[in-house]
């Protein structure tokens, strides 16, 4: 496919893009390692132009020129495709020209000087529930702890979390939600997802429930779009990431209990059952394989009460023998 028009590149690296425009980008992305550097140079050239305090309108400015801006090999030949890095460095420079003067403006104290007053949230013995002064609802699990300010100023709202929390963020497209530590950043395109590190394994994970996140190494600039039901695992003493496709809705149960289920048929309960409290399923014949559920348990501290509930709606008994759970 042919490169995603500028404003549609300008506004995915500004964290704006529509759903469908993440998936136009996202797309460009998958066909070639090239395509996918090209945008990960522009957000962190448009990242690094931000922590300057430069003005987004200037960096916009900047970008719609470069990219419409015909380049040359020399006098000789005509205007054609050059290499990646060739471009971005022509770019690179441009874009310097262009916001100098906005910069210098930031030097000499034009820009107002931020008011807010950080505060920080702990959940010591239990679950902790909290607002953010954007509206955005976060749970924080036992231990973890979040640093935010009292009022969210600039172009980002920021945080940084250590241990896991579940975040459900207010859309605000102008005003992208970025969580980050040590370890990993994740820059919020859409609104719930589970957000788990451990600062002395130096290990991280991501899991996307609803919208899209884009996650990396918080050493390196490449960030990976996710999209629902996928899970960034990072490593940061290898620097490896992997994502993969899981019920991503079983990462947050321990924010409110409840044991979700989607058009689950009786294999698809049985398995979340196995992964939530550790034990093997195992499905009798004669069981109903194609009919489906939806909807949520309470989960609790023994499967056998779970059980109980499961079967007022899904015709099936058990029976328990240790950690074997026989439906029938």
């Amino acid at each position: 496919m042919s490169r995603p028009e500028d404003h549609i590149i300008i506004r995915f690296v500004k964290g704006e893009a529509t759903d469908e425009e993440l998936q136009v980008v996202s797309k460009w992305m998958k066909e070639s390692d090239a395509n996918a550097r090209t945008i990960f140079e522009l957000e962190a050239t448009w990242h690094r132009l931000e922590a300057q305090k430069v003005a987004s309108s200037q960096i916009e400015q900047a970008l719609q020129r470069v990219m419409a801006y015909p380049v040359k090999v020399n006098a000789s030949q005509p205007a054609r495709a050059v290499g990646m890095r060739s471009w971005l460095g022509y770019a690179a420079a441009v874009i310097v020209l262009l916001v100098a003067g906005a910069a210098i403006l930031y030097n000499l104290g034009v820009n107002k000087v931020s008011n807010a007053t950080m505060m920080v949230a702990q959940a010591i013995e239990k679950t902790q529930q909290m607002v953010l002064p954007d509206g955005t609802h976060v749970w924080l699990n036992k231990g973890a702890r979040l640093r935010y300010p009292d009022q969210f100023e600039g172009s980002e709202r920021q945080v940084e979390l250590e241990g896991e929390g579940y975040f459900e963020v207010t859309k605000d497209s102008l005003h992208p939600f970025i969580v980050s530590n040590d370890v990993m950043t994740v820059k919020v395109l859409g609104t719930k997802f589970n957000f788990k590190v451990d600062a002395k394994e130096k290990t991280g994970e991501v899991s996307l429930i609803e919208g899209s996140v884009g996650v990396r190494n918080s050493r390196i600039t490449d960030m990976v779009v996710l999209m629902p039901g996928q899970k960034a695992e990072i490593d940061q003493k290898t620097g490896m990431l992997r994502v993969s496709e899981v019920n991503t809705r079983l990462s947050a149960i321990w924010h409110d209990d409840l044991i979700p289920f989607e058009n689950a048929n009786i294999s698809e309960i049985a398995r979340t059952l196995e992964a939530v409290y550790g034990v093997t399923v195992v499905l009798s014949d004669g069981l109903d394989r194609q009919s489906t559920y939806s909807g949520s348990i309470q989960r609790k501290g023994s499967i056998d009460s779970v059980l109980n509930s499961l079967r007022n709606t899904v015709p099936v008994s058990y029976r328990i023998s240790g950690k074997t759970i026989t439906l029938y």
